[in-house]
């Protein structure tokens, strides 16, 4: 009988995922803590908490998968993609300040 192949992640990905999850989690909790409470000086702890438990349950899954050898390199396709995305982001925040600074000035 063969044996089943198991999926490889390129290396990051787990970390990604999961800040991204714990991030969007807790500035949830977070929002909803500040509109009970009314406190909405509060609302920055949400993506403060998120961000490293995000950082430390995606480090330690990928360790445990490095472990098992199912963690690769990212391939051509991705880092350009990766490249690309990257490029996409900064001139969107490079607008987004500009149109943010045309607004108010």
């Amino acid at each position: 009988m063969e044996e089943e192949k198991k999926p490889t992640y390129p290396q990051g990905y787990m970390v990604n995922l999961w800040t991204a999850c714990t991030l969007v989690i807790c500035s949830v909790i977070a929002i909803i803590f500040c509109a009970a409470s009314g406190q909405w000086a509060l609302i920055g702890i949400g993506p403060a908490i998120g961000v490293p438990l995000g950082i430390s349950i995606g480090k330690s899954i990928e360790n445990r998968l490095h472990t098992e050898e199912r963690i690769r390199s990212r391939t051509e396709k991705e880092l350009r993609r990766l490249k690309i995305f990257i490029i996409a982001a900064v001139v969107c925040v490079t607008a987004g300040i500009i149109l943010f600074m045309s607004i108010v000035l």
